[in-house]
């Protein structure tokens, strides 16, 4: 009896154990799942130490309040520092700060001014106007420091003289002193200065055809325009523009400048020492010379048969532009390229006109057809 009990307890044992490590795939689908109670419980160990995500929080900050997002919350319950503001932010502020200044300065300089031509001249600006009586074959002289001088035509027998200055002299008048001798009128512009970027005077003059004009100019620009006559310029740091002008003229510029001249018909000497000379449907005639120190020398028109003419520059190139039909003899000497579209330096029939090219520093000279 003894001995059965004892097979008995064996056999149990040994089922119990075979239970406990049963295989069979088809039991361990329905293994048992850990109790609730007891995860619960595991888990709230945890929590005593860290509170883990319980989404989007906000933490106080020396009187401030943040919101936290949750990825930038520390792993292993480490505390927190809030982000400091980036230096940049103040300097960005500054910026707009001085931004809104200079368009402030900008815009009450803008609207203090008034502009005429390319530059600026000052609205509470002074004028004067002056008109004087001349016969036949007027002289016109005039002289001046930083102006800017426009030369046209207008009525007979007088000459009319509008100057605009930004710079009043004492008594509060325009700084022009005139002359008259006969039908010789000089204009002299007193004491003008350089203002910023602008001409502290200006004049308007007009005067009739068959006038001689003679300028010296010193930081301006000179402008003659619908004018028939002979012409003498001489500026230094400033522009020389010519435009439906005919007759003589003697161009000169030193010190930086352009010489720019449309639609001109007559005798020219042109000569620049910084700067380009471009002439542009005109019709030059007799002995007439175009002369660059450095910079370029382009020509677009026609030559008179019977004329001599000269192009040349020291360092730039030359570009001509003819007619097809130019009856003209070509002579060119550089030590850059030479391109001819007329395929030969001798255009025409007989009289032709003498053109001589000349660039002294390895410039380029090309002649073109119109």
């Amino acid at each position: 009896m003894g001995n059965q009990e004892g097979m008995f307890a064996e056999q149990g044992k040994q089922a119990q154990s075979e239970s406990r490590h049963n295989t069979d795939p088809r039991e361990q689908r329905f293994a048992p799942e850990p109790h609730q109670g007891e995860a619960e419980h595991a888990y709230g160990e945890y929590e005593e130490g860290y509170e883990g995500y319980r989404g989007p929080s906000s933490e106080t900050y020396r009187g401030y309040e943040r919101n936290i997002d949750p990825g930038q919350l520390q792993q292993g319950g480490g505390k927190i520092q809030p982000q400091r503001k980036s230096p940049g932010v103040g300097l960005r502020a500054l910026g707009v700060v001085l931004l809104v200044v200079f368009i402030g300065i900008g815009l009450s300089f803008l609207f203090g001014w008034q502009f005429s031509k390319d530059k600026p001249i000052a609205l509470n600006a002074v004028t004067s106007t002056r008109s004087f009586v001349v016969s036949n074959s007027p002289v016109l002289a005039v002289k001046s420091t930083n102006s800017d001088i426009m030369v046209h035509r207008g009525d007979v027998g007088k000459i009319v003289v509008n100057a605009r200055t930004s710079k009043p002299d004492k008594g509060n008048s325009v700084p022009v002193s005139y002359s008259q001798d006969g039908s010789t009128l000089t204009v002299q512009v007193n004491g003008a200065s350089p203002s910023f970027f602008n001409t502290s005077t200006r004049l308007d003059i007009t005067v009739p055809d068959t006038t001689n004009v003679q300028i010296e100019e010193n930081g301006g620009d000179v402008s003659i325009n619908n004018f028939n006559g002979q012409i003498s310029t001489n500026s230094v740091h400033g522009d020389i523009q010519l435009g439906n002008v005919e007759g003589k003229a003697d161009l000169v510029t030193n010190g930086g400048g352009d010489i720019r001249v449309i639609h001109f018909k007559g005798q020219m000497s042109a000569k620049i020492q910084y700067g380009d000379i471009a002439f542009k449907d005109s019709t030059l005639s007799g002995q007439s010379h175009l002369e660059a120190a450095s910079g370029d020398v382009s020509f677009g028109g026609s030559l008179n048969p019977s004329g001599t003419y000269s192009m040349s520059t020291s360092s730039g190139d030359i570009n001509v532009s003819l007619p097809q039909d130019a009856a003209v003899q070509i002579t060119h000497s550089t030590s850059g390229d030479y391109h001819n579209k007329f395929d030969s330096d001798t255009l025409g029939n007989s009289p032709r006109a003498s053109l001589q090219l000349i660039s002294k520093s390895g410039g380029d000279i090309t002649v073109g057809k119109q």
